[in-house]
């Protein structure tokens, strides 16, 4: 019986193999079948673990396929983890994307609302306008009628006496109102002492129609040229006196009854107000 010899690792390299690793391995280089290194007749692996790396094993083919299945399901899990954060960063994007279009649905709601209100506001404010309109029409109505029922009894109401409702409606002053609203006017004129002048001049008026009973001093002349320069030329010289009591006539001012109440008030706003404009220079 002749025993059968085992091919050594070196003769299943092919021959072109077999010399190049020898001149690598007198290199000092392993070659594709060990060369001088003595390394086995296989491809080194590419990876550590990697499938490349079952060539040279010594591993059962029953192990090597469990092997690669683990490599695969391996890969499997990591494309798997991949595709995971995709869809995990996709839904963040989307809870992002709807949190935005909430927001911007919000504030155009609100841009809304106050449009509406300010709608509202507009409607409210043109409806009490118009009863204000109607109001007015209405009582100008009446007045005309108790206007021409007075007339044609002869009457003090004539027409003529009221022309439109603002002369109902608005709030009158009272003479001290008037009278301050007046110092106020001739006090703006301090250019060559005018408003001081004037003021002064009123004090003398005013005075003389209060504490003298001549009736020369119950009427002013107002076409006189220093009554004009100093007192009636002036913004509130005029006003100032028929607050005071005196009342118009043709080219004067008359005073016809004497209200010593009022007329002692006037001289003492005037007196206040000349102390203050010699303060003032």
């Amino acid at each position: 019986v002749v025993a059968r010899r085992e091919p050594s690792t070196a003769s299943l390299v092919p021959r072109g193999h077999r010399a190049r690793g020898a001149a690598e391995g007198a290199r000092g280089r392993p070659g594709p079948s060990g060369g001088a290194a003595g390394g086995r007749g296989c491809i080194p692996p590419s990876r550590p673990g990697g499938i490349m790396g079952l060539c040279g094993s010594s591993m059962t083919a029953e192990e090597k396929k469990a092997k690669a299945r683990e490599l695969q399901a391996l890969a499997r899990a990591k494309r798997a983890a991949k595709e995971a954060a995709y869809e995990e960063e996709q839904r963040q994007r989307e809870i992002v994307r709807r949190k935005e279009a909430a927001a911007l649905a919000d504030s155009n709601l609100k841009d809304e609302i106050k449009k509406l209100a300010a709608k509202r506001e507009r409607e409210k404010k043109k409806k009490e306008k118009e009863d204000d309109r109607k109001y007015k029409e209405e009582l100008l109505r009446k007045i005309a009628i108790d206007r021409a029922e007075r007339a044609a009894r002869g009457g003090a109401g004539a027409p003529g006496t009221v022309t439109t409702v603002d002369e109902i409606l608005k709030p009158k002053k009272t003479p001290e109102e008037k009278m301050d609203a007046a110092v106020r006017a001739l006090c703006q004129f301090r250019r060559n002492g005018q408003g001081l002048t004037a003021l002064k001049t009123l004090r003398i008026l005013v005075n003389n129609a209060l504490t003298k009973d001549d009736d020369k001093f119950k009427s002013i002349n107002t076409d006189n040229p220093k009554i004009k320069e100093r007192v009636t030329g002036l913004t509130g010289g005029k006003a100032f006196l028929l607050a005071a009591g005196f009342e118009k006539g043709e080219g004067q001012l008359v005073l016809r009854e004497r209200d010593e109440a009022r007329m002692t008030a006037a001289v003492a706003k005037l007196d206040e107000a000349i102390e203050f404009m010699t303060k003032m220079g």
